[in-house]
């Protein structure tokens, strides 16, 4: 085979002349960028082996666009993934699976509904669990004949409790009341209300507080039923104490004619106060409170 020998090839008409590698091979700086295409390239003829490492540059790789990237797909060859939008994070989706763009899911307390009275709890968009706060209505205080005869109502139960509510819509709540004072001497206050939550699988139940009258007698507190934390309520007293406190109130003091006044309970669930001479105290009314979850 023929052979012509040269150090340096330069056009017939003049231009700036190439040296030839002593190599064998081409520098990469005698290439332009963009300048090697397929058509110029044989097929099979570049392989691994043929490029050292760390010599194709990012100048060198073909354009794509901006806020793209580059993934290996189900073939194996490098694809282009486009850009997601604005706060979203890439995602895997498995190893045998495409990754893909995703959004960050929003979690924790999202928001909170107060019943104040009766009413329908309805699951907003998006929530999937609440704790629920349930608290029974306070009895009112009785009214006494003699110093040792008038009690305070007793306090509503509490009970408190998490729930899923990924499959509820919709939940009946039910406020009890507070109970009213005895206005008839030698009687006992009103008993209060029930509260309660009932979403066809969990019954949560805040019994009420009851009212009493006798020689210092004692009105034990209502129960709570059906909660994670079930929390009885105060008793009522009777003679100098207090109507009984709950979780969410303190009782009423007790009251007699020409000394200190009766008074309400205050707050939610507690027990009004015994009076001496004049009308008992009412009892406050329950509550329920939702914390609603994402």
């Amino acid at each position: 085979m023929s052979k012509v020998l040269t150090d340096q090839i330069e056009k017939r008409t003049g231009g700036t002349a190439i040296d030839l590698p002593a190599t064998g091979k081409w520098p990469a700086a005698s290439i332009a960028d963009d300048a090697i295409t397929a058509d110029k390239i044989l097929a099979d003829s570049i392989t691994t082996a043929k490029i050292l490492d760390n010599n194709v540059t990012l100048a060198k790789l073909s354009d794509g666009t901006q806020g793209g990237t580059i993934y290996y797909g189900a073939s194996g060859a490098p694809t282009e993934l486009a850009a997601g939008t604005s706060g979203q994070f890439l995602q895997t989706t498995g190893a045998s699976a495409d990754p893909a763009w995703a959004t960050v899911s929003s979690s924790g307390f999202n928001s909170v509904q107060i019943f104040t009275a009766s009413g329908t709890w309805t699951r907003p968009t998006d929530i999937t669990k609440v704790i629920v706060e349930v608290q029974g209505g306070g009895a009112g205080g009785g009214q006494a004949t003699g110093a040792s005869y008038y009690q305070g109502g007793s306090a509503g139960g509490y009970a408190k409790k998490f729930i899923d509510v990924s499959s509820i819509s919709t939940s009946p709540i039910v406020i009890g009341v507070g109970g009213a004072g005895s206005t008839v001497n030698g009687t006992a206050g009103a008993d209060g209300g029930d509260s309660s939550w009932t979403d066809g699988t969990n019954t949560v139940t805040g019994v009420k507080g009851v009212g009493q009258y006798g020689n210092y007698a004692t009105a034990l507190g209502g129960l709570a039923t059906g909660g994670d934390i079930n929390i009885q309520g105060g008793a009522g007293r009777g003679s100098s104490t207090s109507g009984g406190h709950s979780m969410l109130g303190v009782g009423g003091f007790n009251g007699w004619t020409g000394e200190n006044a009766v008074q309400p309970g205050t707050g939610y669930g507690s027990g009004g106060g015994g009076a001496y001479g004049v009308n008992g105290a009412a009892g406050a009314g329950g509550i329920v409170i939702v914390w609603e979850f994402k």
